[in-house]
């Protein structure tokens, strides 16, 4: 299984990391790799991606030196663009409740994040086994998802380290006025595009967010969901006119 790791660890005794769409058995439009089960792709099929998935994982924990314990279940969440964050304990098993991050400070406990343009983004603490993952559009960035998920961490923030997994890039994530007028204060992070359209940075906006909130390390993937055809893109799918698409997996843990 091929994926995507920051370019250098978060912490100790983690793991981070971003599927390619490569490697499953999904077929087209889902094709291959697919982990979401709202996209309306065969439910067998993506039950059978996940287990891969959860088996490469095992694999790559049993190969660490030293390493004690068994992967638990990986905690996948019912996304929906809010700003909700949850603690991973309070989701209740094949049931979870809708939110759009989840925290942990539990050892081989995966967190999962869906994704096909959007930011996965991951923060762990150096000092601690708190961990979370989130995901963020423009909406969660707008009704501050990063700052609820900073608001989690018992650690001080200089503490914390943050990946930024691949998303569109801005030269593809072209938006309407009406989000410049929302994100007025990051105007240096839009430049104009067609007429009445501008191009947004998301993981821009997302790496000044965190910073500005005192987390002093952020590491952004340079892949953009709809220049690379390892990954999903549902803007680039959208222009084809596919209805949907599949979905990557971003997993964070703690070992």
């Amino acid at each position: 299984m091929n994926v995507f790791t920051p370019d250098k660890p978060l912490s100790a005794n983690s793991i981070c990391f971003t599927t390619q769409r490569y490697g499953g058995v999904s077929e087209h439009p889902f094709n291959t790799l697919n982990l979401a089960l709202h996209v309306g792709d065969d439910a067998k099929l993506v039950e059978a991606n996940r287990l891969a998935l959860f088996s490469w994982l095992c694999q790559q924990v049993s190969a660490i030196p030293g390493n004690k314990g068994a992967v638990k279940s990986p905690q996948y969440i019912t996304q929906v663009h809010s700003s909700r964050v949850l603690n991973a304990g309070a989701l209740t098993e094949g049931l979870t409740e809708p939110c759009d991050g989840v925290f942990s400070d539990q050892k081989m406990q995966p967190l999962v994040i869906l994704t096909a343009d959007c930011m996965p983004i991951v923060i762990m603490s150096t000092v601690s086994s708190e961990f979370c993952a989130i995901h963020a559009g423009w909406k969660g960035l707008a009704n501050g998802i990063v700052e609820n998920a900073l608001t989690k961490f018992s650690d001080e923030r200089r503490y914390l380290r943050a990946w930024i997994g691949p998303s569109i890039c801005q030269k593809h994530f072209e938006v309407g006025r009406e989000l410049t007028e929302r994100f007025d204060a990051y105007k240096a992070f839009f430049y104009p595009g067609n007429p009445s359209k501008w191009h947004m940075n998301l993981s821009g906006i997302a790496t000044h967010i965190l910073t500005t909130h005192g987390v002093t390390e952020v590491q952004s993937s340079d892949e953009c969901t709809y220049c690379h055809d390892a990954l999903f893109s549902y803007r680039q799918a959208s222009h084809l006119n596919i209805k949907d698409c599949g979905r990557m997996a971003t997993i964070a843990m703690r070992y």
